[in-house]
């Protein structure tokens, strides 16, 4: 509940008339209710097994068309925009949404011939962009349906406020993303704290190497930077192929398969393994940061996409 004055001094109570059905609502929905009398009835010849498969479909009917009220949902709110609240149009879908909630309790269904109409009026619009996501505007670019934009018809009709906030709140974003730039480390600038893991054990490698005449160290810590900048070149080139052109769930699957490889890379037997897995995790993850910066490219996003 919100009762800061300053948001609801501006808003009043509609009058009660509009909370009424048209008249002839009831005349745009089938009507198919059974009782429980009715039901023991029809089902008082049948065997145990079928009498628990037809109490089954009744107890899941409701889930037998849930798609008709997200639909007259999503026409109601495209009404609003183009005829405005008060209108006869949108009072309907309202009330056509409404009844739908209720649909697997009250035995009502959307005649086939009103949803078509309906669809027929409202389907081709182009969606809100406030209300849709990437992923479907990336499938709106392929579907090949012709979509009109939605217009506020009504005169008299004021700003329309979701408008307005979206456009608000991609501005703000836009400032913090500009706030975030100027703040972040740029190229070259690398974390001292991300570098310390590899930057030292190199220099303990190296010092061990020239004190006892001994490589093992740096053996070690050359084909760990192997693996990893095989792992980063992959990420690279599927990033290159994958990005743009397919969907989300695709470059994620990338993701989530280089992450894994980059979590079993460099995994050696205990006893022959020069560093621990505990240092070997922070020696890998630190110097994909380096390499990733020092290739200047997108290879720079490989340590955080695989690490995650």
């Amino acid at each position: 509940m919100i009762w800061e004055p300053a948001i609801v001094n501006s808003f009043s109570n509609a009058p009660e008339e509009m909370s009424l059905p048209p008249s002839n609502l009831r005349d745009q929905f089938d009507q198919n209710i059974e009782t429980v009398e009715d039901f023991q009835m029809r089902v008082s010849q049948l065997d145990a097994c079928r009498i628990q498969d037809e109490v089954s479909k009744v107890l899941l009917s409701a889930l037998n068309d849930t798609t008709t009220v997200g639909i007259y949902s999503t026409y109601h709110d495209k009404s609003v925009f183009r005829w405005g609240y008060e209108d006869y149009r949108t009072r309907r879908l309202a009330h056509m949404f409404t009844t739908q909630l209720d649909g697997s309790k009250s035995g009502l269904r959307v005649k086939k011939e009103v949803l078509r109409a309906d669809a027929r009026e409202w389907s081709n619009f182009t969606p809100f962009e406030w209300k849709t996501t990437p992923e479907e505007k990336e499938k709106q670019k392929t579907d090949g349906i012709n979509r009109r934009h939605l217009r506020r018809d009504k005169p008299g009709l004021g700003k329309f406020i979701m408008e307005d906030l979206y456009k608000f709140a991609k501005a703000e974003r836009g400032r913090h993303m500009d706030e975030y730039k100027k703040g972040r480390p740029k190229f070259g600038d690398l974390d001292e704290h991300l570098t310390a893991p590899y930057r030292e054990t190199r220099k303990r490698a190296e010092e061990f190497r020239d004190r006892f005449q001994c490589s093992a160290l740096l053996d070690d810590l050359n084909k760990l930077e192997v693996e990893v900048q095989a792992i980063c070149r992959t990420y690279h080139l599927s990033n290159q192929k994958l990005y743009g052109t397919s969907k989300i769930q695709d470059r994620q699957d990338i993701l989530r398969k280089l992450s894994l490889q980059f979590a079993k890379c460099f995994v050696h037997d205990a006893k022959g393994a020069a560093y621990s897995p505990d240092e070997a995790v922070r020696i890998k993850a630190s110097y994909a940061y380096i390499y990733g910066f020092d290739q200047k490219a997108s290879l720079c996003l490989c340590p955080g996409n695989t690490l995650v």
